[in-house]
């Protein structure tokens, strides 16, 4: 019996920890250092979404959108009818690790948006790369919006797929 109560204290502490953290995470983050402009070019296709298979189970993808805004997500590879569940898109667009912009000069293409690791405020990151065509780029290197670059190699390809029930971008956490 004494045991159940000497972890009742170490249970409302974990509790307590667990709370803050999570008003951490979801009130504090870094802007973004790219301002939001409309996508004028004619060098990638907006009218669906860019994918890339990061594993054998599932795929990034990445919808961008004439202003500007990007929404991202991880999905198992041929679950994209997900696009098309209001009850999942009303949960991501909450999350605004989802939402980011991108920046398209000459054949230069640039993806900001925010990550977080636990128990930590989002930070802002770029992914930089190359558009290869209008349906295909390929990213070359992630790095840290503020503070140290912290400069990191990848080497993505995103393709395109034609999607005409394009999710909507609006959300709270681009303006």
């Amino acid at each position: 019996m004494k045991t159940k109560f000497k972890l009742i204290p170490i249970l409302l502490l974990l509790l307590l920890f667990g709370v803050s953290c999570r008003w951490l995470c979801d009130s504090n983050h870094e802007p973004l250092s790219i301002q939001r402009t409309n996508f004028t070019g004619t060098n990638l296709r907006i009218d669906g979404y860019f994918y890339n298979q990061f594993n054998d189970t599932h795929i990034s993808v990445f919808f961008l959108y004439r202003n500007g805004v990007l929404f991202r997500a991880n999905i198992l590879q041929g679950e994209q009818e997900r696009f098309l569940c209001e009850e999942w898109l009303t949960a991501v667009r909450r999350h605004k690790g989802a939402w980011g912009v991108f920046l398209v000069d000459g054949d230069i293409i640039k993806l900001e948006s925010r990550a977080n690791a636990w128990c930590r405020p989002f930070q802002s990151f770029i992914q930089e790369g190359v558009i290869l065509n209008d349906t295909t780029f390929q990213l070359t290197k992630s790095y840290n919006s503020f503070g140290a670059p912290n400069i990191r190699a990848i080497d993505r390809v995103y393709r395109f797929r034609a999607f005409s029930l394009k999710p909507d971008s609006t959300n709270v956490f681009i303006p």
